[in-house]
């Protein structure tokens, strides 16, 4: 047996969906702005040269997954 129930429609059950409307509406205001201000914080890391050592480290891993690539294929 189930049991339903009906929404009763109030002015505080209202009240209620408009806040958690309003509530989710800043959430993604704010999550907006923390996005927008971390992409223009670090906009410039885009351009900026890899170190050296982090770039032989990458041409290590890339021969390391070429090599494994090839075995696995024979």
């Amino acid at each position: 047996m189930s049991i339903r129930s009906k929404r009763v429609r109030s002015p505080a059950n209202e009240m209620a969906f408009m806040e958690r409307d309003l509530a989710l509406a800043d959430l993604r205001a704010v999550r907006r702005g923390v996005g927008a201000a971390l992409r223009t914080l670090y906009s410039g890391v885009l351009h900026e040269e890899v170190p050296d050592r982090i770039a032989e480290l990458l041409r290590q891993l890339d021969q390391g997954a070429a090599t494994t690539a090839h075995s696995v294929r024979k």
